[in-house]
């Protein structure tokens, strides 16, 4: 008696190939989807690093991209040359620094031109005393919009609460030193039409800052954290944490 051997695969084999490789087909994907949110993410964190960063470089080298048609009053609001009365060339304005100020529930980070206007010459010994001879107001002329990517956002630490649309940090350079110096004011909150930046806020240089990076989902292991350290002079001074970062 001939036995016939067949060669194949049953129907139950073939069932239990097919819901095997969809399984692993199917984590494959998963992971690779985790992998593709935490670059996103990484990267989100990089380039608003990078943003800051070169505030801070664009301060050092005194960018100014306005033309000559530009001048400020005697209170370092911007105007034009036409409504001034002014001969181009004429202006008293000097550009101290920057404004950075984040708006859109954290979504968008706003830096914009600090414009001088010197008002008193009195004999200085440091930096706060320097700048507080001058009237300073920031300007909408020209500014510098950062929306945060992929969906992401910025937010106080939970251990601070408060909204981050409240934090501001204003970076000028020293006309005594030559030093930037950053301030985080507290209680001031600069809004589209408030250009002043009063007195006060030149009080003392700023402490740490601590900006959390929130992810627009739930595929992200360590949560990332903008950190502006005390006293800030420098590019340098601007750090991208992940673990101990407090949020």
């Amino acid at each position: 008696m001939n036995r016939r051997s067949s060669v194949g695969f049953t129907i139950i084999e073939t069932i239990l190939f097919l819901g095997i490789s969809g399984a692993l087909a199917a984590a494959i994907l998963a992971g690779s989807s985790i992998a593709i949110s935490q670059q996103r993410y990484r990267d989100a964190g990089s380039t608003l690093q990078a943003f800051f960063q070169r505030q801070y470089t664009n301060v050092s080298n005194v960018v100014n991209i306005r033309d000559n048609n530009w001048t400020c009053d005697a209170q370092a609001n911007v105007i034009e040359i036409e409504s001034s009365g002014l001969i181009a060339g004429a202006s008293e304005c000097v550009i101290m620094g920057k404004l950075i100020r984040i708006t859109d529930n954290g979504q968008t980070v706003v830096s914009s031109d600090v414009i001088g206007r010197q008002y008193a010459y009195e004999t200085v010994t440091n930096d706060i005393d320097a700048l507080k001879q001058y009237r300073l107001a920031w300007t909408s002329v020209g500014q510098e919009r950062k929306t945060v990517d992929w969906g992401a956002s910025l937010a106080r630490p939970a251990s601070e609460g408060g909204s981050i649309e409240s934090t501001a940090l204003l970076v000028l350079r020293s006309p005594f030193s030559g030093v930037m110096r950053t301030f985080s004011p507290e209680g001031y909150t600069p809004g589209d039409a408030q250009y002043t930046i009063p007195a006060s806020v030149i009080s003392s240089f700023n402490t740490k800052q601590t900006l959390c990076l929130n992810s627009p989902d739930f595929t992200v292991f360590q949560r990332l954290a903008l950190v502006v350290q005390a006293r800030a002079t420098g590019p340098t001074s601007i750090e991208l944490f992940g673990e101990g970062s407090g949020c």
